[in-house]
């Protein structure tokens, strides 16, 4: 009788580890699917377009997706020499639309200034709010 419990329990346990290792293989394929291979949490981050144009001011809510359909290809070398990346704006017809930050606290929607190295570049210019300020407060 010991012989056989022995034996029924040295069975079960090579299923058990196949079975685990099943089922971490398949946790790590939903992983990589979901966050490299086109899966909704990684592709489409939450992006804010804001015309420049004085008359204008449009404001776009978009995704990273839809950011760039109906542009051209654009070339990041030559982009980068030319300056910051600008798309057409819907409403006033020129290309003076550029990625902004909406601020969490008012909502006012802007530019980052990366012009000024003194100060964080997503300060708010209506209620001077700096979510990465308060990040390096709190570290």
């Amino acid at each position: 009788m010991p012989f056989r419990r022995f034996l029924w329990t040295t069975r079960k346990k090579p299923v058990m580890i196949v079975v685990a290792i099943a089922c971490i293989a398949l946790a790590a394929g939903i992983t990589y699917w979901t966050q490299f291979r086109g899966g909704a949490s990684a592709q489409a981050r939450p992006v804010v377009l804001k015309c420049m144009n004085k008359d204008c001011g449009y404001v776009k809510e978009t995704n990273s997706e839809q950011m760039w359909e109906g542009t051209e290809q654009i070339n990041l070398e030559s982009a980068a020499e030319s300056g910051p990346l600008t798309f057409m704006c819907p409403q006033c017809g020129k290309k003076s639309m550029m990625t902004a930050v909406k601020c969490p606290k008012c909502g006012e929607v802007f530019v980052p200034n990366v012009r000024d190295l003194k100060d964080f570049p997503d300060r708010c210019p209506k209620c001077r709010y700096s979510a990465a300020e308060e990040e390096t407060k709190r570290q």
